[in-house]
């Protein structure tokens, strides 16, 4: 009985999609030639028609078809959406380019409902989009990535499996560098978790124009040849479609770019550890000296730690509690939404009913007659935890949810007042016995904090159930906390010649 061929996983190239790639490549030939110098000129690639019956290139334009076959629903998805609920009145808009990556292109009542849900909070509430899309991506950890390696298959069906996320990576920056959205501390942080972000979206490179025929049509160019006729060819260059000029640069961007198994490979030769959050985690920074001799400490871009030419002290160190909280809320809205559910736990702890107010529960501690008005005598530790206590409320504060702040300030009173813990309350009375109470209320809510953000979190992965375990290379079950060695993982893709990419990656879509 004869043995059965096995299907290939991709279809390969028609006879008339091979005759096209040919002529055109001809055409492109003889075109580019009229504008480049004797020593440029370039040559019909005779191997082309052979590497059309190549599996990864065949692969590589199957893969282009299908995410942008998504990439055309999503952006129908949007303008769907637009025409029954408006565009967004927000101003700024830091979703404008990317809200529509985060839109589901499947045609059935879970993703319509879900697309609806996040458009809505788009035009209501950007901030709440932006911490759902993006504070995965900040907690990444590129072990997944890194193994692709340098090849080009495996990096395209990573994007097609992941290719929102990765879009919006590359547009990491952007959206959180609007102050009027992020905290202050995940805007300043951008000075060195950019980069690495943006690296994620390399596999975008890969298949951005794969889906169009002229792409492979398109010579094999060197970044001399490119940069020569993007200014010289002015006419092809101003007639030609997106995928052809793409294809024409790509030369540029791969000199310029490394591969994010090239780009992390720098973190574990400087003895830094891949894992989920390291970005928040830990920051490089550079330390000089003033005038005055005295330290001066800035973070600096991981480029510049990695560079011999930029001088210096240079470290790479523990993020302040503060900041990583900062970080960790990532949006203003996140915020709100956290010190909400702060206030009540607190009252609650405190044993008080209605809705929080931090000017009442002042008053509520304020010393008597005598100590306000005659002794004067209020202790300056209890009005440094006293306004902690309203600064860490008050969003026009430098230390609005300033934890370390509050904590600080809070142990700094409960010393004074020697009390360690619930059973020190039996030995004092009167306002010493309800502020120290208050205090410790205030200690065991800051204490709270990772039961509180995860009540948020959990309320809002509710609400966008049918995104959530999506995208599942930044999934708790991807990530591996002891770290990766990129060097390992190098040596053992040279030992692979199996083209499949790991199963384990669901499709995203």
């Amino acid at each position: 009985m004869p043995v059965k061929e096995k299907e290939p996983k991709y279809k390969p190239f028609t006879q008339e999609e091979k005759d096209y790639i040919i002529r055109r490549h001809k055409e492109l030939v003889d075109d580019m030639n009229k504008y480049l110098p004797d020593e440029q000129k370039l040559q019909y690639d005779k191997n082309l028609a052979k590497s059309l019956d190549d599996e990864k290139t065949i692969a590589i334009h199957r893969v282009g078809e299908q995410v942008r076959e998504a990439r055309l629903k999503q952006e129908q998805i949007l303008q769907d959406l637009r025409a029954r609920f408006g565009r967004s009145q927000q101003r700024p808009d830091p979703l404008s380019r990317t809200i529509v990556f985060a839109l589901n292109p499947k045609d059935d009542d879970a993703a319509k409902a879900y697309n609806e849900k996040i458009y809505q909070d788009y035009l209501n509430d950007p901030g709440k989009v932006i911490y759902m899309r993006y504070k995965k991506i900040l907690n990444f950890n590129p072990k997944k990535l890194i193994e692709c390696g340098d090849d080009k298959l495996k990096l395209a069906e990573f994007y097609r499996d992941n290719y929102p996320l990765c879009d919006e990576a590359f547009a990491f920056s952007s959206v959180l560098s609007n102050e009027e959205y992020v905290t202050p501390e995940m805007k300043k942080s951008l000075t060195s978790v950019a980069k690495p972000i943006e690296v994620l979206g390399y596999p975008q490179t890969i298949v951005q124009a794969s889906h169009d025929l002229d792409y492979f049509a398109c010579p094999k160019l060197t970044m001399e040849q490119s940069v020569l006729i993007q200014n010289t060819d002015r006419e092809l260059m101003n007639g030609i479609s997106d995928p052809l000029r793409f294809a024409i640069m790509q030369p540029v961007v791969e000199t310029t770019m490394k591969t994010p198994n090239e780009y992390f490979k720098q973190f574990t030769d400087n003895h830094q550890k891949l894992e989920k959050g390291f970005l928040i985690k830990r920051r490089p920074e550079k330390v000089t000296l003033d005038a005055n001799h005295n330290p001066v400490v800035e973070e600096i871009r991981y480029d510049h730690y990695f560079s011999k030419d930029v001088a210096g002290e240079k470290r790479v160190t523990e993020r302040p509690e503060n900041q990583k909280f900062q970080m960790e809320c990532m949006t203003k809205s996140f915020q709100r939404e956290y010190l909400d559910i702060w206030q009540k736990t607190l009252y609650n702890k405190l044993d008080k009913t209605g809705n929080f107010n931090i000017d009442n529960l002042i008053k509520e501690h304020r010393g008597g007659f005598m100590e306000r008005y005659i002794l004067r005598n209020t202790s300056p530790e209890y009005k440094a935890f006293r306004d902690a206590l309203k600064e860490y409320n008050d969003p026009q504060s430098p230390n609005y949810m300033n934890d370390t702040n509050l904590r600080d300030r809070t142990n700094a009173y409960l010393a004074h007042k020697g009390v360690h813990s619930a059973e020190d309350l039996q030995n004092l009375s009167g306002t010493s016995f309800n502020r120290s109470k208050l205090a410790l209320g205030v200690l065991a809510t800051l204490d709270d904090k990772q039961i509180i953000a995860g009540t948020v979190e959990e309320k809002w992965n509710d609400e966008y159930q049918v995104e959530v375990a999506k995208e599942p290379f930044l999934t708790a079950e991807e990530v591996d906390e002891k770290g990766v060695d990129v060097e390992k993982v190098a040596e053992d893709l040279k030992l692979e010649n199996d083209l499949e990419v790991d199963n384990d990656l669901d499709n995203s879509f």
